[in-house]
C-alpha cells in the first residue's frame, strides 16, 4: 500500500481504483501524472 505524500497516512483505494487519503481527502490519479486538463466526471 502507498502512503499519502502530504501527510503520510495510508491511502485507501476507491471503487474506481484510485488511491484516496482519508486524512487530506486528496485523490491520487494513478493513470497519468502529467498536468493535463481533464474533466473529473465519469460518463
Amino acid at each position: 500500500m502507498d502512503n499519502c505524500p502530504y501527510c503520510g497516512t495510508l491511502l485507501k483505494e476507491t471503487n474506481l481504483g484510485r488511491k484516496w487519503c482519508p486524512n487530506c481527502g486528496i485523490i491520487e490519479e494513478e493513470s497519468s501524472n502529467e498536468s493535463e486538463e481533464k474533466p473529473n466526471y465519469v460518463g
